[in-house]
């Protein structure tokens, strides 16, 4: 996103029809690369302006100020502290879960305006459930359910097993048992069932990836083949 029409449209000083084209048909040339970008936003300070790929329209910031990543754009503190992790949006109000991850890279020019040029790049939560249901095809543990917390705690997204009836009840249960401090496996009982979670947070973000599978699973086959065992080792002895 380094494109000269970008970057001109980001530093655009005076009202101009053709830089913002130049710079929304490099946006859509890179969105057609990149599958799980929901949207790229743009901002000018000295113009106050916004380009929104999602809609194709150049709003002024007042007139867009309603969507919920610019509000960051006017927080100084986090624009100061920002390390490119990357911010839950459009969270559902009955799991919490968020459906994007913004992106923020920041201009140098905070000095000289209120606000400083910006590039938002929103990313669509399927980029995580999409590898998460691969590696549940893939894996043996067909009956796990995977919640994804960031740094804090807080859920991000999650894969529920299809068997479980209401996972938008299951989601917020499975959360009340998990711990402030996060052990690398334990065992929790919720809803009728005994659950195995397992656990890393071994990425760049610090973000925890739990598995709970549910010791049914773990057991369902160990369990008769235990009984047949000690029947086959008691008619031995006897």
């Amino acid at each position: 996103l380094s494109n000269n029409s970008i970057t001109a449209f980001l530093s655009l000083s005076d009202p101009d029809s053709t830089i913002p084209v130049l710079a929304s048909q490099e946006i859509q040339r890179q969105l057609v690369t990149l599958p799980y970008v929901d949207s790229i936003y743009l901002y000018n300070p000295i113009l106050d302006i916004v380009y929104c790929s999602d809609t194709g329209y150049q709003l002024d910031f007042e007139a867009a100020s309603n969507m919920e990543m610019l509000r960051y754009l006017e927080d100084e503190e986090f624009i100061s502290s920002y390390g490119f992790t990357p911010v839950p949006m459009d969270r559902n109000p009955e799991t919490g879960t968020a459906s994007t991850l913004a992106y923020f890279i920041f201009g140098q020019d905070r000095s000289s305006f209120s606000r400083c040029s910006a590039i938002i790049i929103n990313v669509n939560m399927d980029i995580f459930t999409d590898s998460i249901s691969s590696m549940k095809n893939l894996s043996y543990e067909t009956a796990s359910s995977f919640l994804l917390l960031d740094q804090d705690g807080g859920l991000l997204t999650g894969v529920v097993n299809t068997e479980i009836e209401k996972p938008a009840e299951w989601i917020p249960d499975a959360l009340g048992q998990i711990p402030d401090v996060i052990p690398k496996s334990f065992y929790t009982g919720f809803g009728g069932n005994t659950y195995l979670v397992t656990g890393t947070d071994q990425n760049g973000y610090g973000w925890h990836l739990l598995s709970f599978v549910s010791t049914k699973a773990i057991f369902g086959d160990f369990l008769p083949l235990s009984l047949i065992c000690l029947f086959i080792f008691t008619c031995v002895l006897i």
